[in-house]
């Protein structure tokens, strides 16, 4: 299944980069998810790595899955930046996320672009479950679940970007 997410901030390609791949904000990310573990590691150098991971109870979640699933599940998101491009000033990502305790998981890109003084933010990527009875049913509910996390993303660079305006 196809996940495909844009927004736009004020804040700088860099910025938003930058700021996502701190702890502050992958915290801050976990804690509105509802996660009950939290836990970041990031590796800098040409390419960035950030790997997080996120324990999440299984209470919630739609009775047709829980027979597939553990009381609780793991989701680890790892994002790697590609080397800047000063040319262009775009920069790209690849990220995956793999759901330890559930048949799901998310491979794709991100891309933060320069758009009218500030940037574009764009989450792609491909949804998949491993349940073939239930494909289609497993992806469609990951899928709110996936869009609950970047549009929190996108919500907590949105905070940044008001609090960062009014300290002007």
């Amino acid at each position: 299944m196809l996940i495909d997410e844009t927004t736009t901030t004020t804040l700088s390609p860099e910025h938003v980069r930058d700021l996502m791949s701190t702890e502050a904000f992958q915290h801050a990310k976990a804690d509105r998810l509802g996660a009950i573990e939290f836990g970041m590691r990031v590796t800098d150098g040409p390419t960035r790595t950030v790997v997080t991971r996120r324990r999440f109870e299984t209470a919630g979640f739609p009775e047709f899955l829980k027979p597939m699933m553990r009381p609780t599940i793991v989701a680890v998101e790892t994002e790697r930046w590609a080397p800047d491009d000063a040319a262009t000033g775009v920069l790209t990502g690849d990220f995956e996320v793999d759901v330890e305790g559930a048949p799901v998981s998310l491979r794709g890109q991100v891309r933060i672009e320069p758009h009218d003084g500030g940037a574009r933010l764009t989450f792609t990527g491909d949804l998949r479950a491993g349940v073939p009875l239930f494909r289609a049913k497993v992806e469609q509910s990951a899928a709110s679940s996936v869009l609950d996390t970047i549009r929190t993303e996108f919500a907590l660079l949105e905070e940044h970007e008001t609090t960062s305006r009014r300290n002007r």
